[in-house]
């Protein structure tokens, strides 16, 4: 629900990922998943990740500035 858009779709493309559910398709903010259903994932703290650096997250390609400029 997009309260500035009454009616209208977000703008979430299919490639968008929620932080919360982790499916693919709509925004953390719309996301209807119960708590329960939400799958936990650990991850390493930073402190853990600057000891070893293979814990550290892998940096992709696309940025959202170079898609911006398009």
């Amino acid at each position: 629900m997009n309260r500035y858009k009454p009616g209208g779709r977000s703008q979430a493309s299919a490639t968008t990922l929620c932080q919360k559910c982790l499916k693919k398709g709509h925004y953390s903010y719309e996301c209807t998943a119960s708590q329960q259903d939400r799958p936990y994932t650990s991850r390493p703290s930073r402190t853990q990740q600057l000891l070893n650096p293979k814990l550290a997250p892998k940096i992709t390609e696309a940025s959202p500035t170079t898609e911006a400029a398009k």
